[in-house]
């Protein structure tokens, strides 16, 4: 028959038994929270601490002598060692619960790791020294009864001070890591919102394991323990804050994610937004675009009026000369007439003829322009080319008198001028003609590279070396080769 005040570690059996299955159920059915694994832990140590207690109180049944029942202080004293190392792993397990609470991520590997190692190393010594327990001989009372359900209560070993110091020091470690933590996290929503209510589970473990010391050891009171209701109260304390810890854990959750959820479709928002800003910068890009054609387009109309006006300039100039030639032609000099031409009569030669072919580049007739006219400009010569021909005059025969009256002739020579049958027939061999006379003067200039060599042009001293035609110079060498040109030119001129 069993004690009657062994009752409270029935409950407590039965208590802890499913509160530790409850928190492993969670553990394993809601994401593996390490703060379930370890309160299941502490509730299987608390079972095995009742049940324990409930052996102890019943080595001994009630109603029997205590001296009837054989091994009874060996009994008492090994349940008891056990009793005592399942507190060991309490200690432990407390320790590693609070740590884990406290969310004290880098807490070393290692060092929980020798917490428990300690624990190992100790559990041989609390079992089988009789320095921490030792067996009572006599037994406190005749029989087992309400108020003395342990007869053969162990005599304390001097270790178990040291055992209860060990304990009192965990305790105390729990309190100020407790206080600690709560303190750092001060300020922050939802961080250790319960460690008050920790604190004071431990807290009532603690009074509940200093008033059984205090009954057990120095009063020698043998009834019911103060422990298991204790640890009872403590129980369902801590899983009190565990749930609730999960609770707020699980609505903070859902207010991130409606957070978050508030939040995607405020980015897609902007995307549409920064999306819609991007058609429109394209679209001012694309009229930006627009813009600048149109300013180019236009900078080239003002570029073409203004070669339209240099060419207006040009011919302008060009009817100038003319009226200055004609003024110049003296009265009493024989003329010699050409039918049809604006420059009938007989001319003089002062024209200084520049032969070359249209299907060629204008630039080498423009830059031969460029560097003559500085040394035509004070003289009495002028210098002429098919583009000075008057509107509405007969360009033959314009080109006909413009030979007869020709001083010097220029010759660009290149491939096409030598191709050309209008050329070399109605130029190039009036001018071969006139200066086998002494009529007038050959400058011939080699452009391009060109077979003159098959033309009465192989004759005839060329300004350059044929073989270095000036399209094959670099412009600043161009510019010098001119320069000399021109200077041949005048001295031909005023010869």
């Amino acid at each position: 028959m069993i004690n009657s005040s062994s009752i409270f570690n029935l409950v407590g059996i039965a208590a802890f038994f499913q509160l530790a299955a409850f928190f492993y159920y969670r553990y394993f059915r809601r994401g593996r929270q390490r703060i379930d694994l370890l309160l299941a832990n502490l509730m299987v140590l608390s079972t095995f601490s009742c049940l324990a207690e409930f052996l102890i109180d019943n080595v001994v049944p009630a109603g029997t002598k205590a001296i009837d029942v054989p091994g009874a202080p060996k009994r008492s004293v090994m349940l008891s060692r056990i009793h005592y190392l399942v507190g060991l792993a309490a200690m432990a397990g407390q320790l590693h619960f609070v740590l884990a609470y406290c969310r004290f991520r880098r807490w070393p590997f290692r060092y929980v790791v020798s917490m428990y190692g300690l624990f190992f190393v100790c559990a041989p010594v609390v079992l089988c020294s009789d320095w921490v327990l030792r067996i009572r001989h006599q037994p406190l009372a005749d029989t087992a009864g309400f108020w003395q359900t342990v007869p053969y209560m162990p005599e304390q070993g001097p270790l178990l001070v040291v055992y209860f110091s060990v304990w009192l020091l965990v305790q105390l470690a729990l309190q100020g890591i407790l206080l600690w933590a709560h303190r750092r996290a001060k300020g922050k929503t939802g961080i250790l919102r319960y460690s008050g209510m920790i604190r004071a589970a431990f807290l009532i473990v603690a009074v509940g394991v200093l008033a059984d010391i205090v009954a057990i050891y120095w009063l020698h009171y043998g009834g019911p323990t103060f422990l298991s209701v204790a640890f009872l109260v403590s129980a369902l304390i801590l899983a009190i804050v565990v749930i609730r810890e999960s609770e707020d854990r699980d609505e903070e959750l859902a207010r991130v994610r409606k957070d978050s959820e508030r939040f995607i479709q405020k980015r897609k928002v902007l995307d549409k937004k920064l999306a819609d800003a991007k058609k429109e910068a394209a679209k001012l890009t694309a009229e930006r675009k627009a813009d600048d054609k149109e300013r180019a387009d236009a900078k080239e109309y003002i570029r073409e009026l203004s070669e339209e006006r240099e060419s207006i300039d040009e011919a302008v100039q060009r009817l100038q000369e003319d009226e200055d030639f004609v003024k110049k032609i003296p009265d009493d000099m024989e003329w010699r007439r050409v039918e049809g031409s604006s420059l009938s009569g007989d001319r003089r030669r002062d024209l200084v003829f520049i032969s070359y072919s249209h299907e060629d580049n204008s630039r080498w007739l423009k830059e031969f322009q460029t560097h003559l006219r500085p040394y035509l400009r004070a003289g009495s010569y002028i210098l002429w080319y098919d583009q000075r021909i008057a509107v509405g005059s007969k360009w033959f025969t314009e080109i006909q008198v413009a030979v007869a009256s020709t001083r010097v002739a220029v010759l660009l020579v290149t491939p096409n001028y030598l191709a050309s049958d209008f050329i070399r027939i109605h130029e190039l061999e009036p001018f071969l003609k006139d200066n086998q006379r002494g009529h007038a003067c050959i400058v011939w200039i080699p452009v391009l590279s060109s077979a003159y060599k098959e033309t009465p042009l192989k004759d005839i001293q060329a300004a350059i070396d044929p073989e270095k035609p000036l399209a094959g110079m670099k412009p600043w060498n161009r510019d010098k080769v001119w320069v000399d040109i021109c200077a041949e030119i005048k001295k031909k001129i005023d010869s």
